[in-house]
């Protein structure tokens, strides 16, 4: 069913069960479809603690200083660069804000 936003705000809750009971809703801006509704549906389960217990292997070595002289020297290798922080963006007091807004509207008229 394709449906005009005006409608479709007022009977929200019908189009909500017409897409609950398998029905494809359409909304439309001035008769060109624009958007549609479907039913969510999750896309995974939660995830359980201790799932992979016993799948993973560790060599017993995992933590010794010959391991650690090998994984400093590799990253010495190949450094990695900073990245530059950015300046943050000036903002505007939200009373000025207003003002210029109200400003623009009646500029506008």
């Amino acid at each position: 069913m394709q449906v005009n936003m005006l409608d479709a705000k007022n009977r929200l809750s019908r189009l909500v069960q017409a897409v609950l009971d398998g029905e494809e809703v359409i909304l439309a801006r001035n008769g060109e479809p624009v958007a549609r509704i479907t039913r969510y549906l999750p896309t995974r389960s939660p995830r359980k603690p201790g799932a992979l217990r016993g799948l993973i292997r560790m060599s017993p070595d995992w933590d010794s200083a010959g391991t650690n002289r090998e994984i400093a020297a590799q990253l010495e290798a190949a450094p990695i660069e900073p990245q530059t922080a950015r300046p943050p963006k000036a903002r505007q007091p939200r009373a000025r804000y207003r003002a210029a807004r109200r400003r623009a509207r009646s500029r506008v008229r």
